[in-house]
């Protein structure tokens, strides 16, 4: 049963009826009092019913409200429910002086959707927070007039359609991958509307639109053709041109005001804070805006929901329709819910529960003898009886309540099980750019070349030779001697990631060097491998304890859990219980972006433990993180009796002795502290797990500590830090790691604003975060100043909380501002770059980092990722000295940080800082210099190779043979006129192995830049020519003059039969050419009109064939030998 089903246990009811039939009867305005919070979802959901087609908005107090409101309405089966977000819009004076302001797309395409249902009157449930319902937006005819809608068919002018997008806020770029985008490629038009969750494609045929399709923004292919498409404007309304939400309310709308004197408050404490900030208004305009609202409602149906004293400026004379709801508390658990479930019940009570976890919760009433059942006719049925069975229905709500008028009761997880489901709004969330955007080559990068080494790359240049025009990467090496390489043999060539600090040195064309940096770092690698390979095989011979399978209760911790896990997530998950229900001892590494759940899959493993008799210990680096920890720890498994006990500075000297005889002794399943715990008096009664959080942190001493730890018990490792992808494959088999990539349900990308650090700019990103009642860490990495920075923030701020912590502050000290940041006491954190690696807050939503040229790659995306949390938008804002000039390497690093904002950027993209990191910590310090001298994929390589020596596996470097034909086969600019996009698409082109490889490449080139010119056709056919002549064992094809040669290699020679077979074929005796040699290790054939291109793919056929061409002979001999005559005797037959 569904928990729409009980919408008409309220909709039945008298007072419920009085109140439709005074509306419906034409009553202007009505109120209705008593009605709790949690009630009030059911009731708007009644009403709902009553007129399913009526737009509907709903003004609350708050944002909190609005989403819990929404979410409420939706779980009850409301259709068509949407939040009208607040939105940070910018100032007068920032429009003026074109600041850079941080806009969040997705409340922007929210907003936008909302005002276009309203104006189209469709039947639509808008729930708006007052301060965004009041907030400006373009008046109704200004978004008409500023619309694009485009419809197959019709006729479009790109050059007007640009300046129109240009004109609506839109930005034109080679590549649309941002809402607020959109490029021109000939006769296509990318678009990126804000009001839609994917970017569009609109194909014409002249200026007539041929198609219009949506797209895919992190592949760019085709999703799904669309009807039409609709663009609403990006740009905020120009003052004079402003309106608000209810300008959009049609005629025949019902608006319901929640708690109206809660909305009064609200608003004017909104406008107050800003007045302190702004001058901009003041209390008693608040008050006068709020009259207007009044006022406006007054031309529409309102009702009023209050729970005490009506204000007198919303209709206090309307009629009231009393009704009574109250709060459940938390009834403290499943035994004393059943125990008050059954009063309900034999007092005569309906009880309804709405649950996430229906199945668990059927359970436990049948094994506590408390009837209930899943069958809405079932309950009614027994409804003569004085206790009927609880009916359980499957949804969640954000919390129950009680209705005496109707005796029911109406639970929810959070009642009876005290935790619930947290349901995070769903967002279409884009990953990261592929890895190939990384290798986006710039002028002036370092490249390593398989043979030739490490060059410098001075761009895509065209060259004609032989007649045939054909692209080439132009690479500088030593003394200024050139290199030009093919596009098509781009696999060879890579970009450098190493050192930033540290260029490579450039290697001599022709030179020994190179080999000999190659031959020593393999050597260094083969030996590392051979290490890495013994002691997984040690480790596999070892005999530790095989934990046994889940129990009820693992099942029910994992039930318990408030989040949706992620796929990534619950792999995880799965592959360390496999390691831990094996004898040989675990040593996984679980890897994962900052808040992507790697807890979860530690606390999980705990339990696993713990259930199983052993004890658990979790190393972490730092004292606060240890109590964080231990925090959520003790939150998660509060419901289970275990005992877990912290080991750190926080703790006295009296509690440090009881915790470790509680180790000792055994009285103590779980401990997490810092390397106090490995320390050598602390000594465990039988030690099962140990949990490592960020093992780079701790010194040598306390790795060779963990080292011994990893022969006897089982260790899972958690990092943050990205080990590069490439990396992770190389050492698959020899290394057990899981890596978590998925964000988070509702997660979305942090906006990142590279701008000049200015008092308006700090102000605005600091007001507009608390705003939203969130906090905000300020990034200062000079001790010195930070206190007179800190006094100039409460100047610029006065309400906010400013705090101060850095480095050189008493230790105990500056815990104690951590945790009291974290306890919410203070909005503002000033601080040093100590929170790099510091506590997860998920209320912190906006950093600015000052100085932040100064700061290198790893750090700034470390900093950047202590916000982004929860589903809200995340803002990162780089501030830099507008007097300073910025560095070529400090703006190259902004805009890397910049441009790689989008969620799990740790992996998708190969920050080089990070990257190196992360293999640094895996591998060791001595490995990590071999890497700077061949570069990091060349490196990931060596290991991928010595891996499988060891192992006895073969080693194959499969690539296609070239092909040397004087042939026009390019991208021309023409087609595709960004460089760095035809280079991205040659190096894709260049991985390509498959005939389903070229086919894909071709239908993305056909869907992206429209039908292909000769060139490119040219171009994908050389493309399947290297493919079949891979397939066919062919080395090489070139045609010089007019001969063109294909070299076979060695496992393809040609036999003696095979050679009389290709010679007799009808493809050597070909109008156009002229085989002259035919040998075993090569064809050479004579052109004689045709084109090489035609030639080489007749004769990679042909070689392909070769057998049936034998066996064709063969026959053909057979039919000649049995035509021939026989002898008889002395005559002929």
């Amino acid at each position: 049963m569904h928990l729409s089903e009980i919408i008409p246990l309220l909709a039945g009811a008298p007072e419920f009826r009085a109140l439709v039939d005074t509306l419906q009867g034409g009553a202007r305005a009505a109120w209705s009092d008593g009605l709790t919070a949690p009630a009030r979802a059911l009731f708007v959901a009644a009403l709902r019913t009553e007129a399913p087609a009526r737009p509907l908005l709903l003004l609350v107090p708050s944002a909190e409200r609005a989403d819990q409101l929404a979410e409420d309405l939706m779980a009850l089966g409301v259709a068509a429910v949407q939040v009208y977000p607040q939105l940070a819009l910018p100032t007068a004076e920032e429009r003026e002086h074109a600041a850079s302001v941080a806009v969040d797309l997705g409340a922007l395409r929210d907003r936008l959707q909302a005002l276009r249902d309203l104006l189209a009157a469709a039947p639509t449930v808008v729930v708006a927070p007052i301060t965004a319902a009041l907030q400006p937006v373009p008046a109704p005819t200004h978004l008409r007039d500023y619309s694009l809608q485009v419809r197959p068919g019709d006729r479009l002018a790109l050059d007007e359609v640009a300046r129109k997008l240009t004109a609506m806020g839109y930005e034109r770029l080679p590549t649309v991958e941002e809402p607020g985008q959109f490029a021109i490629r000939g006769g296509i038009l990318d678009i990126f509307p804000v009001n839609e969750a994917n970017p569009t494609r609109v194909d014409l045929f002249g200026d007539d639109v041929d198609s219009i399709r949506a797209f895919d923004a992190g592949t760019q292919r085709s999703l799904q053709p669309l009807p039409h498409l609709l663009v609403l404007p990006v740009v905020a309304p120009a003052d004079g041109d402003a309106g608000d939400l209810l300008d959009y309310l049609p005629a025949q709308a019902l608006a319901v005001v929640e708690d109206p004197r809660q909305v009064e408050s609200r608003f004017e404490e909104f406008c107050s804070e800003h007045a302190a900030d702004t001058g901009e208004t003041t209390e008693r305009e608040a008050r006068r805006r709020l009259a207007t609202v009044a006022e406006r409602l007054r031309r529409h149906t309102a009702l009023y929901l209050t729970l005490g004293a009506r204000s007198a400026a919303w209709d206090h004379a309307a009629k009231a329709f009393p009704f009574t709801s109250h709060v459940v508390a938390n009834l403290g658990g499943i035994t004393p819910a059943l125990q008050a479930i059954e009063e309900w019940r034999h007092s005569g009570w309906r009880v309804v529960i709405a649950s996430d976890r229906s199945e668990r919760l059927v359970e436990l009433f049948a094994e506590n003898g408390v009837p209930i059942t899943t069958q809405a006719e079932e309950a009614a049925a027994e409804s003569n009886a004085r206790a009927r069975p609880a009916l359980c229905v499957h949804g969640a709500l954000s919390a129950g309540c009680l209705l005496p008028s109707l005796k029911l009761a109406l639970l929810t997880d959070g009642e009876v099980f005290g935790t619930r489901k947290v349901r995070r709004p769903r967002r279409v969330v884009r990953q990261g750019q592929r890895i190939t955007s990384l290798a986006q080559l710039k002028e002036g990068d370092h490249v390593v070349h398989l043979q030739h080494g490490i060059g410098v790359y001075r761009g895509l240049v065209q060259q004609n030779v032989e007649g045939a025009t054909r692209d080439y990467l132009h690479l500088e090496y030593a003394e200024n001697t050139r290199l030009f390489v093919p596009v098509e043999q781009l696999d060879r060539v890579t970009k450098y990631i190493g050192s930033e600090e540290h260029p490579p040195q450039v290697h001599r064309l022709g030179g020994t060097e190179w080999q000999h940096t190659k031959q020593r770092a393999r050597a260094r690698v083969r030996e590392m491998a051979a290490e890495l390979v013994a002691l997984y095989a040690a480790r596999q011979a070892a005999q530790g304890h095989a934990f046994g399978p889940d129990t009820p209760w693992q099942a029910e911790l994992e039930e318990s859990f408030i989040y949706e896990e992620t796929p990534d997530q619950l792999t995880a998950i799965q592959e360390v219980k496999s390691d831990m229900e094996r004898t040989q001892p675990m040593d996984r590494l679980v890897c994962g972006d900052v808040g992507y759940g790697k807890t979860e899959v530690a606390i999980r493993a705990a339990f696993k433990a713990v259930t199983d008799g052993k004890q658990v210990a979790v190393l972490v680096p730092t004292t606060v993180l240890a109590q964080q920890h231990f925090n959520t720890f003790s939150e998660r498994l509060a419901a289970f009796p275990l005992t877990i006990e912290t080991l750190s500075r926080f703790r006295s000297p009296k509690e440090q002795a009881r915790v470790v005889k509680g180790l000792r002794e055994g009285t103590v399943d779980i401990v997490i502290g810092t390397h106090r715990l490995l320390s050598r008096d602390v000594a465990f009664r039988d030690l099962g797990l140990v949990v490592v959080d960020e093992e780079q942190r701790f010194g040598v001493a306390h790795k060779e500590r963990l080292k011994q730890l990893r022969t006897s018990v089982d260790v899972l490792t958690l990092t943050a830090t990205p080990i590069p992808r490439t990396l992770h494959m190389s050492l698959s088999g020899i290394r057990d790691m899981s890596t978590i990539n998925d964000p988070p349900e509702g997660r979305t990308p942090i906006r990142t604003l590279c701008v000049e650090r200015t008092a308006e700019v700090v102000r605005e990103a600091i007001v507009r975060e608390l705003d939203r009642d969130g906090q905000v860490y300020f990034v200062h990495n000079r001790v010195e100043t930070i206190e007179a920075l800190a006094e100039h923030i409460r100047r610029l701020v006065p309400h906010a909380r400013v705090a101060v912590g850095h480095g050189q502050m008493p230790e105990e000290r500056l815990e104690k501002v951590m945790l009291d940041f974290y306890d919410r006491q203070y909005d503002v954190l000033v601080c040093t770059t100590i929170i790099e690696s510091g506590l997860d807050i998920p209320n912190v939503n906006t950093i600015l980092i000052d100085n932040a040229p100064h700061l290198g790659l790893a750090q700034l995306y470390q900093l950047r990722g202590r916000v982004g949390r929860s589903p809200r938008q995340a803002y990162c804002y780089l501030l830099f000295d507008p007097r300073r000039m910025l560095t070529e390497v400090a703006e190259k690093r902004l805009e890397a940080i910049r441009e790689f904002s989008q969620l799990g950027s740790g992996f998708q993209i190969a920050l080089r800082d990070l990257e190196l990191r992360g293999a640094g910590n895996l591998l060791g310090a001595e490995q990590h210099g071999f890497m700077l001298s061949v570069g990091f994929d060349l490196y990931c390589r060596m290991i991928a190779e010595a891996v499988k020596e060891l192992r006895g596996e073969e080693v194959t470097d499969f690539t296609l043979p070239p092909a040397d034909l004087p042939v026009d086969a390019h991208l021309p600019a023409t087609y595709i006129h960004d460089d760095r996009q035809r280079l991205d698409l040659y190096k894709r082109m260049s991985a390509s192995r498959t005939r389903e490889d070229v086919q894909s490449f071709e239908e993305e080139l056909r869907d992206r830049f429209g039908p292909v010119p000769d060139a490119v056709a040219n171009l994908l056919e050389i493309l399947r020519l290297r493919v079949a002549a891979a397939e066919a064992g062919v080395e090489s094809l070139a045609a010089t003059g007019e001969h063109l040669t294909v070299k076979l290699s060695a496992r393809t020679r040609l036999s003696e039969k095979e050679i009389t077979a290709l010679w007799g074929s009808a493809v050597a005796r070909r109008p156009g050419w002229r085989w002259v040699q035919v040998r075993p290790d090569r064809i050479v054939v004579e052109l004689q009109g045709a084109s090489a291109l035609a030639a080489a793919v007749a004769v990679v056929r042909a070689v392909a064939e070769r057998e049936k061409l034998l066996a064709a002979a063969k026959r053909s001999a057979s039919l000649a030998a049995a035509k021939r005559p026989q002898r008889v005797g002395r005559g002929w037959s």
